[in-house]
């Protein structure tokens, strides 16, 4: 997205069919989705449009009583300000503002998207000369005007087909902006400010016709419609304007314009009384007068950069950050940002943008008692009162005050505006590096420290993928809520073609498990308001199915819609990416557990957890187990949808953001730490107050949780956390955390291997560590070895012979005076001390026969010769 520079923001409401928020329910028996949360959905289609002619639209609020508040670019000044100019200047600048306002109805109706409302409030100029359309997304935003009264005005820029429209006739298209766009540019090339609307009203007074109001009455609609019903309608136009002795110098005696002939031409094209006849956007494009201008060259967006490999960003960084525009906004470098990023601190800043609407008398803030109804009846139907409730629309757009955005960005080091990636900043103060340390969700809210962060994980992601190795440390620290879903898709390395493998995928062939899908994913996080749009139904649908077509393998399992809920919010513009993140979590952490038959997978993952459970603490472990209170009861939502199902959104994306660095096995460390920050109560449940606590799972401190999943994960054996399945895949350990790598099938390695699948099932996932990883943690200088304690459970005689330096002897026979077997002594001894609720207690891999042929030196071994 571009530069912020000279822009702003700004707000206008609108207010939604109220009716329908409360009283209609569809065939199923569920209330209709109110139309503000269908206009929620729809805004993410305008929010994603991106040309250097429009303003970009950055964010949708639902007030109270179904209004909307819409937050868009915003600049002071609009095309009317040209009308001061000398008739020179306004026509030097003509082809200027017709090759711009073309340029974007063209990307425009390119999109199915009318303006409609094309008006000299709606062209706006940046201080560089830029001309930019507002405004532009309100007639699809409603729904063609279906979803919230647009109220426009009937005045001389609405197309003649717009006031059949309103008879009841649909019969808008995109020749409507032509029309507006010709009347505009007639305005601008008449020497005196003569903006018909206004012309229109001091007649109509002078000729004493009734006003009931600042629209067109029907007496100014049938003066209008005198004027421009003879064709050509420029030429009547004129010679009415010259007959009131508006434009003696621009008409001529015979009538005709004295302004250039292509100028002329132009706006013949556009003042066609039937739509037919008048010229699309892309053919007036290709007129002579416009072929010294070039299109500007739209910003890369960021998302594009995971889509194509060719793509770079680091050029066109360079290329906006001039050395003019550094000096220019010395004192205000945060308007050297991208617009989107700026409104984010915007926000953190505390402003509101209903503040600004109270402030002009738009919104009045009534006690809630006069907002009430006069009756309810039926069906919690509404009468009287609606008024009160609803306030008034305005489609003019009010600028936001960025006076706490500037106060807050004169305490900041300048320099956070500019990080560097391969150097540590000496210069940052101190004060700035204390909040790494603060709560994430104090972080989240910290303007200062998301500043930095912003600012370092644009330009990470600007570089990418060189410097996808340097965006997995940072993200390990946090991840900036506004880059969460790149930084996501960069961690899960998604394929640069995935848009190709996207749009080949069949998503429209009816299937058996459609219906199945569409049962699943209203209710999948439903309180959220863009995921419970029909926008994103529909996409969900297609993501969901195209994943399915595309793993032939795999089937679809209650949970999918949880797994893909947050990829899709994150990616709402870009189904393509959203499945790329989906299939490549889904193969990093959820391998073959969407399989027709996944009972073996779900099996061997709840009995990880189970054992990890044990080690890491006995006593709960113990406690589920007598009361036979399993995983299977309670585990399975959770890793089959890695929390998604049980989490709502704002948590899961803390969640996922360690989860997505710390590796596959990471998961059942959250599991672990869940429990743990449960123990006191289920300590003190039997099975049928465990089953009513996971039916509805309290109030669970995240950051709390998260670090009990770190403190388990340093804690837990990885040999113990070894899954076959998910070991192969290369996110399988955290080295931020624990800098060991599990080896497996080596001398000392773990020999899952050589185990049969019966052995495996009753004895592999019992607490174990391979002899590796044992010598690895006490060879370790920052481990203390008086807190191992290794017991060897041989008789004397063979602990006399070879052991472990500092272990200590406690003979299998002395605990246990019945059986003898030398494979499952250690085991026995080691299930006892978990019995009597002995905590990280595990078993040599193997027995002391793994380091039979090593040598002891110290705590390392030799291989003999």
């Amino acid at each position: 997205m571009r530069l912020l520079l000279d822009g702003h923001f700004g707000v206008c409401t609108l207010v939604s069919r109220f009716e329908l928020a409360t009283t209609e329910y569809g065939p199923n028996g569920l209330p209709l989705t109110p139309v503000s949360i269908n206009m929620v959905g729809r805004f993410s289609t305008l929010k994603g449009l991106c040309s250097p002619y429009l303003c970009a639209y950055l964010d949708i609020h639902r007030g109270k009583y179904e209004r909307m508040f819409v937050i868009s670019e915003h600049y002071l000044k609009n095309i009317y300000s040209l009308f001061e100019e000398d008739v020179d200047s306004r026509q030097s600048r003509f082809v200027h503002v017709a090759f711009s306002v073309l340029s974007g109805l063209d990307y425009l109706h390119s999109r199915g998207i009318c303006h409609t409302l094309l008006s000299g409030e709606t062209v706006l100029i940046s201080e560089n000369g830029a001309v930019r359309l507002s405004n532009y997304g309100l007639y699809y935003l409603t729904n063609s005007g279906r979803d919230s009264p647009l109220k426009r005005r009937r005045d001389c820029y609405s197309a003649p087909e717009l006031y059949a429209n309103c008879c009841g006739k649909q019969c808008i298209g995109s020749k409507v902006d032509l029309w507006s766009l010709g009347i505009l540019l007639l305005e601008l090339l008449l020497v005196q400010s003569c903006r018909f609307s206004r012309l229109l009203l001091m007649l109509v007074r002078f000729y004493g016709f009734p006003l009931f109001d600042a629209d067109l009455t029907p007496q100014l609609v049938q003066l209008w419609f005198s004027i421009i019903r003879e064709e050509p309608v420029l030429l009547s136009i004129l010679s009415w304007l010259r007959k009131e002795q508006r434009v003696d110098r621009e008409v001529s005696s015979t009538g005709n314009p004295l302004w250039p002939s292509e100028f002329h031409s132009l706006v013949n094209k556009c003042l066609q009384l039937k739509p037919s006849h008048r010229s699309s956007a892309s053919e007036l494009l290709m007129e002579t007068m416009f072929e010294r201008y070039e299109e500007e060259v739209t910003p890369i967006m960021l998302d594009k950069i995971f889509l194509d490999s060719s793509l770079s960003m680091v050029g066109q960084s360079r290329a906006q950050l001039s050395d003019d525009l550094i000096s220019r906004y010395i004192n205000e470098p945060f308007r050297l940002r991208p617009i989107d990023e700026v409104y984010f601190i915007w926000t953190l800043c505390g402003s509101k943008a209903e503040a600004v609407l109270i402030k002009e008398n738009l919104i009045e803030e009534l006690p809630p008692i006069l907002c009430l109804p006069d009756f309810v009846i039926g069906d919690l139907d509404l009468l009287g009162g609606l008024k009160s409730r609803r306030g008034v629309a305005n489609l003019s757009i009010y600028p936001l005050s960025m006076k706490n955005l500037s106060e807050k960005m004169k305490t900041v080091n300048p320099l956070m505006h500019f990080p560097l990636l391969e150097t540590e900043l000496q210069s940052f103060p101190r004060s700035d590096r204390t909040a790494e340390s603060l709560p994430l969700l104090v972080k989240e809210k910290d303007v200062s420290y998301q500043l930095k962060r912003t600012a370092l994980f644009r330009r990470l992601l600007a570089a990418y993928p060189y410097t996808r190795n340097k965006l997995i440390s940072e993200a390990v620290f946090d991840i900036p809520p506004i880059y969460r879903g790149l930084v996501w898709a960069a961690i899960l390395d998604v394929s640069y073609n995935i848009s190709d493998v996207y749009s080949a995928i069949d998503k429209e062939t009816e299937v058996a498990t459609d219906r199945q899908i569409e049962v699943d994913i209203p209710r999948c996080h439903q309180y959220d308001e863009l995921l419970s749009s029909p926008a994103a139904h529909e996409k969900f649908k297609r993501i969901i199915k195209a994943w399915t077509a595309y793993h032939p393998q795999y089937v679809y399992w209650q949970g999918l819609d949880s797994l893909c809920a947050p990829f899709l919010y994150l990616h709402f513009n870009n189904e393509c990416l959203a499945f790329g993140c989906l299939t490549s979590f889904v193969n990093s952490f959820l391998k073959d557990f969407f399989l027709k038959d996944n009972s073996a997978v779900m099996r061997e993952y709840l009995a990880v957890f189970e054992t990890a459970l044990a080690f890491y603490d006995s006593q709960l472990y113990n406690h589920l187990s007598k009361i036979n209170f399993h995983p299977e009861l309670y585990a399975i939502p959770w890793f089959l949808t890695m929390f998604a199902h049980v989490m709502p959104l704002y948590k899961l994306f803390h969640v996922w953001d360690l989860l997505l660095v710390s590796g596959n096995c990471f998961p059942i460390c959250i599991g672990v730490a869940i429990l743990s920050q449960m123990r006191h109560l289920l300590l003190q449940s039997g099975f049928n107050e465990c089953i009513l606590v996971f039916s509805d799972i309290p109030e669970i401190n995240l950051e709390n949780c998260l670090k009990k999943a770190i403190s388990a994960y340093r804690t837990i054996p990885k040999s113990l956390l070894y899954n076959r399945r998910l070991s192969a895949v290369l996110s399988n350990c955290a080295t931020w955390i624990d800098d060991y790598v599990l080896k497996v099938d080596g001398e000392l390695g773990l020999k899952i291997g050589k185990k049969t699948r019966e052995d495996e099932e009753e004895n592999g996932l019992f607490p174990e560590i391979c002899a590796d990883e044992l010598l690895y943690y006490l060879n370790r200088d920052d481990i203390d070895s008086s807190t191992f304690l290794l017991i060897d459970v041989r008789s004397a005689e063979e602990f006399a012979r070879k052991a472990f330096p500092r272990s200590q002897n406690v003979p299998y026979t002395v605990v246990f005076k019945e059986g003898s077997a030398r494979d499952c002594r250690a085991r026995r001894f080691a299930a006892a001390l978990i019995d009597f609720n002995y905590s990280r207690v595990c078993v040599l891999h193997g027995g002391i026969e793994v380091i039979r042929y090593y040598s002891v030196h110290g705590t390392s071994l030799r291989r003999l010769q």
